[in-house]
């Protein structure tokens, strides 16, 4: 959910899984869930996250899953040049 599972941030930075904004982590506002920190632009993306912490989630996994497919569907478009 933090940097490492939206992709290679920076180490300095988080995606914000309510508004889709790469965010700094220092002065962020943060929530836990599922042992997991995630980080938040404001205070009202992090109130959107905690009232609603799962349907996130899923949106996250299939993000997720979608950049997996394009990134398979990538390595096989170079293969046949």
């Amino acid at each position: 959910p933090d940097a490492g599972m939206m992709g290679d941030l920076p180490e300095d930075k988080a995606f914000d899984v309510t508004c889709g904004m790469v965010i700094d982590k220092e002065g962020a506002a943060t929530a836990e869930y599922q042992g997991h920190t995630f980080y938040f632009c404001s205070d009202s993306c992090k109130e959107k996250f905690e009232a609603a912490p799962e349907e996130y989630m899923e949106k996250m996994r299939e993000m997720k899953k979608n950049a997996q497919a394009m990134e398979e569907e990538g390595g096989e478009m170079m293969e046949g040049m």
